[in-house]
C-alpha cells in the first residue's frame, strides 16, 4: 500500500498507458513509446516524471479476473490515472531515508520519492515527517 485515503487532487491526467506492473503512489516516467509511462528501476537524469500513479497496474488474465474499477485497478497497457498536482499521504519512501517537513522531494529508484537529489527530478515538497505508520504528506507539483 503506497497511498492513504486523505488526498487533495488539483490536476490529473488519464491519457497515458502504463507498460509495466506498478503500485499506486509511485512515480512513473515518460516511456520511449509514445503515449506510455513506466515504472523505472533506476533513475536516469533524462527521466521526465509523468505523474504519481493513482491506480495499481497488474498483468492479469481478464477472462478469469475481470477489471474492477472500484479498486483503482488497471491492466498493463491500459490507461491509468496520474496525479500531476495535489497532496497525498504516501509510504513510497526508500528504506533508510528520513524525510522532514518542507524538504524538497525527488524521484528515486523504483518510482519511490526521496529527499535526496541524486539524479532524480524534483517533484514537490514534503509537507510532514513520516508518521507512526510510515506515511508522509507530499505536495506534488509537476508542471
Amino acid at each position: 500500500m503506497a497511498l492513504k485515503g486523505k488526498r487533495t487532487v488539483i490536476e490529473t491526467q488519464i491519457t497515458k498507458k502504463c507498460e509495466n506492473e506498478a503500485e499506486r503512489g509511485k512515480l512513473v516516467v515518460a516511456s520511449a513509446t509514445e503515449g506510455f509511462v513506466l515504472l523505472t528501476t533506476s533513475v536516469d537524469s533524462d527521466d521526465l516524471v509523468a505523474g504519481l500513479l493513482l491506480d495499481d497496474v497488474e498483468d492479469r488474465d481478464l477472462t478469469k479476473f475481470p477489471s474492477n474499477q472500484h479498486k483503482n485497478l488497471a491492466q498493463v497497457s491500459g490507461q491509468v490515472s496520474l496525479l500531476k498536482k495535489g497532496k497525498v499521504l504516501t509510504d513510497a519512501i526508500p528504506t533508510g531515508i528520513t524525510v522532514a517537513q518542507y524538504e524538497d522531494a525527488y524521484l528515486a529508484n523504483s518510482g519511490l520519492i526521496s529527499n535526496v537529489i541524486a539524479s532524480g527530478q524534483k517533484v514537490g515538497k514534503w509537507q510532514s515527517a513520516v508518521d507512526a505508520d510510515g506515511f508522509a504528506e507530499l505536495s506534488l507539483n509537476l508542471d
